[in-house]
């Protein structure tokens, strides 16, 4: 394979990411918009953003599915066509209560597929140094944090919640563009090539598979270090997609204009983008545990939040908490394969992270929701303290993971996402086979 190839596939599969998924940490600045237009509770209006922020984690199984059937190309495209059909929808509901399909449902699954079909585009062509592949390539979350924010809102500040919706399916629809350029991989050509010849065969088993995979989804829940991880995850993820969602209408709420919140988002998408980088070279073979950093860096942001009703008010720590924040959090996502192959080891590798992900979009479909309850009822200050007492919780758990690891795989290499192993990349992707 050329490195030509490899590199138009690494900046198709950026580009993917920037233009077709790192619109879920917008939420927000859409949340306030949907609060000006429809004049709705902020906890039902927060019921939509988190549907579209957490379908990108549920939506993974369905995407493998695309995947498997058809090629990485494929989902990509089909994603980048949802994104454009549910945000063009969005413009023209004639009811608020159309936008949890539009918007929430059609456009966050656009999102998802997206997402996997340009990561595991990426896994089949980088089989070496592929944790560096993929950050580079998830750097373009963190530039879409920046850029998205305060564009949404110029958008919406000249065309309307409406115009806006369209502008994105415009914007998101041209993933289908770079999506053409992810050539299929001669392994991924071979696998679907294999899978055609044995189609009756694959039918037949399709139903026992599926129900296998079901079993050993649930069979991990045998493994006590893996328990405490994913109740870490539902903490963390609830409270930074609570986060993400509330901070925009906390800021306006204190005296910033939305211009001025949609730019203090921006800084969140600096520290993000920061932190995708420094967490992957960090977690390198030879360097910091990845369990270390994942617990520590949550420790670190329970503190923040639990500190931020003091220094929120001024615009010196809204800037502070922004950057810190995205500083300290965006590298979580960067760390689950590597640290689900610790805990439950190479052969249970592809159910662990596939379990993960969908537990995370569990957290990010209800923290919110919780989150505006708790506003309504008590305000910023009581929900601030409520998440960041999740994210010290998130710490504690992800601490306790590391005690419960069975001894036979403590000392399971990172050789998944950083050397070829020599196992073909569909037995290493957690999301090209999931089911």
């Amino acid at each position: 394979m050329s490195s030509a190839e490899k590199w138009m596939v690494l900046v198709s599969g950026f580009l993917t990411i920037f233009l077709g998924t790192s619109l879920g940490y917008s939420s927000g600045v859409i949340h306030v918009a949907l609060l000006e237009k429809y004049n709705r509770s902020n906890l039902l209006t927060a019921w939509i953003g988190s549907l579209f922020s957490s379908m990108f984690c549920l939506g993974a199984p369905l995407g493998s599915a695309l995947v498997n059937t058809f090629s990485c190309r494929a989902c990509v495209i089909i994603g980048g066509i949802l994104n454009m059909v549910g945000f063009a929808l969005s413009c023209f509901v004639p009811k608020f209560e159309f936008l949890f399909i539009s918007y929430g449902t059609i456009a966050g699954l656009g999102q998802s597929f997206s997402n996997i079909g340009a990561v595991v585009s990426i896994g089949y062509y980088f089989q070496r140094q592929r944790t560096l592949a993929t950050g580079a390539i998830l750097v373009g979350t963190g530039f879409g944090i920046v850029i998205f924010p305060p564009l949404i809102r110029i958008f919406i500040d000249l065309y309307g919640l409406d115009g806006a919706f369209l502008m994105l399916g415009g914007i998101s629809f041209q993933t289908c563009v770079f999506g053409a350029l992810l050539r299929p991989h001669k392994l991924e050509i071979k696998r679907h090539q294999t899978l055609s010849t044995h189609f009756g065969i694959r039918e037949c088993f399709k139903l026992t598979h599926i129900c296998s995979s079901l079993i050993d989804y649930l069979s991990l829940f045998n493994n006590n270090g893996f328990i405490f991880m994913c109740l870490s995850i539902l903490c963390w993820s609830s409270g930074i997609n609570s986060c993400t969602l509330l901070l925009p209408d906390f800021y306006a709420s204190t005296g910033s204009s939305p211009t001025e919140a949609a730019y203090l988002m921006s800084v969140f998408g600096i520290g993000s983008t920061l932190s995708r980088l420094l967490t992957g070279m960090a977690a390198v073979d030879g360097g910091i545990d990845g369990k270390l950093i994942y617990f520590g860096s949550w420790g670190i942001v329970g503190v923040l939040t639990l500190s931020f009703p003091a220094i929120g008010k001024a615009f010196s720590g809204k800037v502070l908490y922004a950057v810190l924040l995205g500083l300290y959090s965006a590298g979580t996502f960067v760390l689950l394969s590597q640290i689900a192959v610790d805990i439950v080891g190479l052969d249970r590798f592809a159910s662990a992270v596939g379990m993960e992900l969908f537990v995370s979009g569990v957290g990010f479909l209800v923290g919110p929701v919780i989150a505006s309850k708790i506003v309504s009822v008590g305000g910023y200050i009581q929900v601030f303290l409520f998440l960041g007492c999740l994210f010290v919780m998130a710490s504690a758990l992800g601490a306790l993971t590391i005690l419960f690891i069975p001894k036979n795989i403590q000392n399971v290499k990172r050789t998944l996402v950083s050397e070829d192993t020599g196992v073909n990349p569909e037995e290493k992707s957690f999301i090209v086979d999931p089911v």
